[in-house]
């Protein structure tokens, strides 16, 4: 006697962005996105600064459209998670 569990598709047929099928960002970060997601995680440019293991003013360069400072990807990605997933430094203490 054989017990069928179910059948799953083809891997082929899987979509994988089945709960979501908005893009995320995943490209280099910009200033302005930058600025935008430290406000909505409630951190000023030096306290994101001090979150992320950087100096303060390295943060205020990352937020300046002037400077052009590239953002390192692991800050985009700590960041763009925080902020899909609402999450806040004391989150992580």
């Amino acid at each position: 006697m054989s017990a069928t569990i179910g059948t799953t598709p083809p891997l082929g047929h899987i979509d994988l962005m089945a709960k979501s099928k908005k893009r995320r960002p995943t490209g280099p970060m910009t200033a302005k996105e930058y600025r935008a997601l430290i406000e909505q995680i409630g951190l000023s440019q030096v306290a994101a600064g001090k979150f992320l293991g950087a100096h303060p003013r390295t943060s205020r360069r990352w937020a300046s459209a002037e400077d052009e400072a590239p953002i390192p990807r692991p800050v985009a990605l700590l960041l763009r998670y925080m902020a899909r997933h609402k999450l806040t430094p004391e989150d992580f203490e």
